[in-house]
């Protein structure tokens, strides 16, 4: 059965959305979506008995359709030193080693967040 998208809504700017890619080697990481121009949004689901929410993921090409599997939210951070939106990263496929870079080269260990909030991030 497939769904039936009912409503589109913009995600916040305090979360970053990161989809699933591959590298050149074939492994799995998650890069930050707005970082490379992809568009991730909320989208309100029907799949014929239930609603629910889900993601809409349209890529830099403009290719679009509903991807629940490959997006993770993360917390959006901004540079201590020039004050832009970093850019989140991971080496894996797990969210729980998430690196902020900036484009004037600060760095910052995501994976010390989750540790002071006690946050759970698939």
């Amino acid at each position: 059965m497939s769904e039936t998208i009912r409503q589109i809504t913009a995600i916040p700017d305090t979360l970053t959305p990161m989809v699933l890619q591959k590298d050149d080697t074939g492994n799995p990481y998650y890069c930050d979506a707005i970082a490379h121009g992809w568009s991730v949004m909320y989208a309100l689901l029907y799949d014929g008995l239930f609603e629910y929410v889900g993601f809409y993921v349209m890529d830099d090409e403009g290719a679009g359709g509903i991807h629940n599997d490959i997006v993770r939210l993360v917390p959006t951070m901004r540079c201590k030193s020039c004050g832009h939106r970093m850019i989140a990263e991971t080496t894996t496929e797990k969210t729980d080693s998430v690196v902020y870079l900036c484009t004037c080269g600060e760095k910052f260990d995501g994976s010390i967040i989750k540790k002071l909030k006690g946050l759970t991030w698939k």
